[in-house]
């Protein structure tokens, strides 16, 4: 229907600053970006996966202690959300809320690496479902749904670290009008959507294997 769905921005940014970025290869798949250190690649096989991959040469002293990126935002009506083990939501609702936490821990928006029981977080909305994935559990996840961090419309997730590997899956919006089973984007039935895990193991579509081997390949270090 011609809406934005989903977007990175800003792809990346250290020290309070965005870096700049100059197209080395920007015709074809894989694009190439450099610039202040700097080198970003984004890659896609054709599927509705794109695979993210940031290094940093450390000639920057704003990148010293890591930068973020990328920033996936979603936009539309929140059907569901999750970052595995820290946060699960239903439609409207809001993360880091006092729903379930009421001490100062509700605050959930960076949570320690080691509390994220799976690599992923996800957002469906009533316009797409955006799945983030990564292959290094170091990293450190970002999730504010809606975005109570920049202000920004829609919800937002991230990544912060120094080196940074990921991949990004569009999918299907969640219709209501369909039946329960089959208007879940993510390919669980309503009735087994209390089990985050499941949830988040389908939601870059595929399997688990088909996703880390993509990883893997953009991963740079490997």
């Amino acid at each position: 229907d011609g809406r934005t769905v989903a977007a990175l921005a800003p792809l990346l940014h250290a020290g309070g600053r965005l870096p700049t970025l100059s197209p080395v290869e920007a015709t074809a798949w894989p694009l190439v970006f450099t610039g202040d250190g700097f080198h970003v690649t984004l890659d896609s096989d054709g599927t509705d996966v794109i695979t993210v991959a940031i290094e940093h040469d450390g000639t920057s002293p704003d990148a010293a202690p890591g930068f973020e990126g990328p920033v996936v935002r979603t936009f539309g009506r929140l059907e569901q959300g999750l970052l595995a083990g820290v946060e699960y939501l239903g439609r409207d609702e809001r993360s880091s809320s006092r729903l379930d936490i009421e001490t100062e821990e509700h605050l959930r928006f960076e949570p320690e690496p080691l509390d994220v029981t799976l690599p992923l977080m996800a957002c469906v909305t009533d316009r797409a479902a955006v799945a983030l994935a990564w292959f290094d559990p170091s990293l450190q996840p970002t999730f504010a749904a809606p975005d109570f961090v920049d202000l920004a419309p829609g919800h937002r997730m991230s990544l912060r670290g120094r080196h940074v590997t990921a991949a990004i899956r569009v999918g299907p919006r969640m219709d209501r009008r369909r039946p329960a089973r089959a208007r879940d984007p993510l390919g669980r039935a309503a009735a087994r959507r209390s089990a985050p895990l499941p949830f988040a193991a389908e939601a870059c579509r595929g399997s688990d294997a088909v996703v880390a081997r993509r990883l893997r390949r953009a991963d740079p270090r490997r």
